[in-house]
């Protein structure tokens, strides 16, 4: 996976056509917009947003295994 490759990126998960991702940077919109260019992704739309119930209830539930920073 191109997101979950880059060591700022913490998690990411999949929401039908969306891909949440959760990032310790201090600009994540600029850094995903360039991994997405880098490998030669060009439609994408980011938005920053605080996460959902549905984002803490998909994280807390996962195996901390799949948790990078477990």
């Amino acid at each position: 996976n191109i997101v979950e490759q880059e060591q700022w990126i913490t998690d990411a998960a999949i929401y039908g056509n969306n891909v949440h991702v959760y990032a310790e940077t201090d600009s994540p919109v600029k850094a995903l917009g360039d991994v997405l260019r880098r490998n030669s992704i060009e439609d994408f739309k980011i938005v920053k947003a605080a996460p959902t119930l549905e984002d803490v209830f998909v994280k807390e539930t996962r195996p901390k295994g799949n948790d990078r920073n477990a």
